[in-house]
């Protein structure tokens, strides 16, 4: 029976979607009344491990990297804590958006009202947020945020351009011609568009390039830039991210909020991580 059994994980899943909701005895109970002797301090672990609204989930290793739980994604994103302290499946719709992101260079779960604290091991729990806590990050960005916000963002643009030139070659404008020559068409359309109200051109036509277009020439030529399809899923979500919550509001002057930053500059560090590895295979 033991060798049949699905992961802890799994077996937690099993039980909420039977119950519905449920407390954490209610569903260490389902599984040990199905599959027998469960480790009752591994399903507690798991039970933690797996709610998106549970402070102290950064703890364990699944955990600690920047992530966004409301794409259902991600296996260990499906939990749900209510107030009374009873546990149902994670509905984006319903609970609203729960990230794991760093907030002052610290891992925290980051909710619709902003970061959670942990508890700290071998110590009384803390209140959710103090006040200083929620007023810090409901506050509007000052000029010098936003300042420092575009130039990170306008920055890693420009990073990527020549990520893209470098890994396609020097001759990356003759190659797209032959092979995407409706892209390249596009980006001469928008030169010319800049000639017409007499805004100077760009030298580069890669510089006329959305992130959309970005996307197609990575998918295009995937063996050059990703290992395989789960990495190119990866990397898409996080262009998507720099522009949803980045690139595309500032550059449409939308309202910019602090879960805006954070979502952003997760993404800024895993796209530029990526990026560091495929430059360093391919010199090698």
């Amino acid at each position: 029976m033991r060798a049949n059994r699905p992961p802890v994980w799994q077996m937690i899943r099993e039980a909420i979607e039977f119950l519905g909701c449920g407390s954490r005895r209610e569903i260490v109970e389902y599984i040990k009344r199905k599959y027998g002797d469960v480790n009752e301090n591994t399903i507690q672990a798991h039970i933690a491990l797996c709610t998106v609204n549970y402070p102290s989930r950064i703890y364990y290793p699944q955990n600690r990297r920047p992530r966004d739980c409301s794409t259902l994604a991600y296996r260990y994103d499906f939990l749900f804590k209510r107030d009374d302290g009873r546990y149902e499946l994670y509905d984006p719709n319903k609970h609203g958006r729960w990230l794991i992101g760093e907030v002052d260079g610290k891992i925290r779960v980051i909710g619709p009202e902003g970061p959670l604290e942990p508890r700290k091991k071998r110590k009384s729990p803390k209140r959710r947020m103090d006040v200083s806590t929620i007023v810090k990050w409901e506050m509007p960005l000052t000029e010098q945020e936003l300042g420092e916000f575009y130039l990170k963002v306008s920055n890693f643009e420009k990073e990527l351009r020549e990520f893209i030139k470098n890994m396609l070659g020097h001759k990356y404008i003759k190659r797209l011609k032959s092979e995407l020559p409706g892209l390249v068409e596009e980006w001469i359309k928008r030169r010319k568009l800049d000639e017409e109200w007499g805004i100077e051109p760009e030298k580069e036509l890669i510089n006329y390039a959305t992130i959309g277009e970005y996307i197609l020439i990575i998918q295009k030529y995937s063996k050059l830039f990703v290992n395989n399809q789960q990495e190119l899923a990866y990397v898409e979500t996080k262009l998507r991210d720099f522009a949803n919550f980045g690139r595309n509001p500032l550059m449409h002057c939308r309202t910019i909020n602090r879960q805006n930053i954070i979502i952003c500059e997760a993404a800024i560090k895993f796209l530029r991580g990526w990026m560091s590895r495929k430059t360093q295979h391919r010199n090698e």
